[in-house]
């Protein structure tokens, strides 16, 4: 496969194996469809990465001083969105052209006809990989000019066009996030979420960058029967592929979240409420292959995250420097998530 796939790329995002059973990268399908079918296409996708990008923000309410008067955690989260089978095939309408031979006699017509294409069924990126098939019934009567004589034409036919099967089918779409944090300074712990940025002209490139922060209200407010936080977390995630029709996904992500917690002895039992938001552009080459020259066109189009509150509860296991966590989130979607990692 051509582009180190967006899907090794979007592998470390999305959890998928990049093997040959997807068919083609995602960039690379892509780049056959338009941005009404692309839209569509790729809203479970947005769905999907924006609230697991905005899932195991903490794993606790608690702040204080660590070895050397420093808390310091390193880890991984791994979150994953239940994916609705609704939202795994959509089905469209949506307006074309189709090239279409006439001959009168030894006179050939390329005609280029107003076409409107349907198509059921169809599977998104988490739906199945067979590719449907988009079908058009053109009625036109019309004139034409032969040897300098009005000639009417009559024509009624059917077109078929293939579009693009799904990525992989899943009902569940994981991410593996990278996940840090350091304080405390008056209360304050600092949230990472960072990856380099990764390049290659074969597999494209891939680049994390979050920041936030979680502070501490018991603090202010001794008589507390629990922990008590609040915090702040925004990330970004740029991803894409010259190879693969100048593919490129920026998603962008912002928490805020209200936290308690209590800790009982090895465990602690954690929850909060949480508001946030997501936006995901997507950006690639159209290769228009019903045009009369298969011109290559510039599709842009944005989504909002379908994700924007939630419930989360959760337990943490804190066994010396080794913590490992697990929480479950509802709202608009479902999202479990895990974490696993070393603290002081």
């Amino acid at each position: 496969m051509k582009t180190a796939k967006a899907l090794v790329l979007i592998a470390g995002l999305i959890g998928l194996r990049p093997t040959a059973s997807t068919g083609q990268e995602l960039g690379e399908l892509l780049n056959t469809v338009g941005s009404q079918y692309g839209s569509m296409y790729t809203t479970p996708l947005t769905n999907s990465l924006g609230a697991d990008l905005n899932s195991g923000l903490f794993h606790t309410a608690k702040t204080a001083k660590g070895l050397f008067g420093v808390n310091v955690y390193v880890g991984a989260r791994i979150a994953g969105m239940m994916v609705n089978p609704q939202d795994q095939y959509f089905d469209l309408v949506f307006p074309s052209s189709v090239n279409f031979a006439y001959s009168i006699g030894n006179t050939s017509y390329d005609l280029n006809l107003p076409a409107e294409f349907r198509v059921d069924n169809a599977p998104t990126v988490f739906g199945g990989r067979a590719a449907p098939t988009a079908t058009a019934h053109v009625s036109l009567d019309t004139t034409l000019v032969y040897q300098g004589n009005p000639v009417a034409v009559s024509i009624d036919t059917t077109f078929s066009q293939q579009l693009i099967g799904g990525l992989v089918k899943t009902q569940i779409a994981p991410v593996i996030i990278p996940h840090a944090s350091i304080g405390s300074i008056f209360g304050t712990d600092f949230v990472i979420r960072w990856l380099p940025e990764i390049s290659h002209p074969d597999y494209g490139h891939i680049k994390l960058r979050g920041f936030g922060f979680r502070h501490s209200l018991s603090r202010h407010i001794p008589a507390l029967p629990m922990d008590v936080a609040v915090s702040a977390v925004w990330q970004e995630l740029d991803t894409g592929s010259a190879a693969a029709g100048d593919f490129n996904m920026n998603l962008r992500t912002l928490a805020y979240s209200v936290i308690a917690s209590k800790q009982l002895l090895l465990v602690t039992v954690y929850g909060g409420l949480q508001r946030e938001r997501s936006t995901v552009d997507y950006s690639y080459q159209f290769v228009d292959l019903e045009s009369l020259t298969g011109e290559r066109v510039d599709v842009e189009f944005s989504h909002q995250g379908s994700l924007r509150n939630r419930a989360v509860v959760g337990v943490t296991l804190n066994l010396g420097p080794f913590i490992t966590n697990a929480d479950f989130s509802f709202g608009e979607e479902r999202v479990a998530s895990a974490g696993i990692g070393f603290g002081f």
